[in-house]
């Protein structure tokens, strides 16, 4: 049974509060999708429980480490995950998919089934990872950061693209697209790599000691933000 190392508790926990403080300036200072996603957040008793399980299981396997290239590894991986997770919300909400056409894009990625529950667990998950995405400057320096933002711009160009290939948006452009999504996913890989690669830098390491520094009285005696159980209000 593996044990978990001293100071995971006070890390996590430290890690969590900062993230919900993270998510309150996101919803007074930022713009468009994300001031939205965490307005929506702050503002659904059920979107912030969902959110709060989720974020803490992301949360984890950065805490679980004892050093800080692990931990800024972790941090890598998670924002891999909530950057794949966003995806497919992304394209449909860029390219304002409706009707048949939202349908088949639902079909085409996750099958038949029921797509009223589709599009409902498709955008629960939406929400939660752009806020776990909003948090990722609260984790690491401004480089990782840097490096997580060039991958996420060539992995969504790969999703999309694939994503419209689908659809069959364009019969006569099939061919074309093909080699054009190979291509971006070449691109995205190789992003990828360079991410996962990078050596952490003074910034990440400032970053991971001050969460790694006990939990205090005030985190521990602040109210709430996401309470665990409840209904919308």
């Amino acid at each position: 049974m593996r044990t978990t190392p001293p100071g995971f508790d006070a890390m996590r926990q430290r890690m969590m509060a900062t993230s919900e403080r993270r998510i309150e300036s996101a919803a007074r200072e930022e713009e468009g999708h994300v001031a939205q996603a965490a307005c929506r957040l702050l503002e659904s008793t059920a979107a912030r429980r969902d959110w709060n399980i989720s974020h803490n299981r992301l949360l984890t396997p950065i805490a679980l480490q004892r050093r800080t290239p692990a931990q800024v590894q972790a941090v890598k991986r998670m924002a891999i995950s909530v950057i794949h997770r966003k995806a497919p919300f992304e394209f449909l909400r860029d390219r304002q998919l409706r009707g048949a056409t939202r349908h088949a894009f639902f079909i085409s990625i996750y099958g038949g089934g029921d797509y009223a529950k589709a599009m409902v667990r498709e955008h629960r998950g939406y929400l939660s990872a752009v806020c776990s995405y909003v948090c990722l400057d609260t984790l690491c320096g401004p480089g990782s950061l840097y490096r997580i933002s060039a991958y996420e711009r060539s992995y969504q160009s790969f999703w999309q693209a694939q994503a419209a290939l689908r659809l069959g948006e364009s019969v006569e452009r099939v061919d074309r697209d093909a080699v054009l999504v190979d291509y971006l996913r070449r691109a995205a890989r190789a992003a990828r790599e360079k991410l996962l690669d990078a050596s952490p830098g003074p910034a990440d390491e400032k970053t991971l000691e001050e969460l790694r520094r006990p939990v205090g009285d005030t985190v521990r005696l602040r109210r709430p933000l996401f309470p665990q159980a409840g209904h919308d209000t």
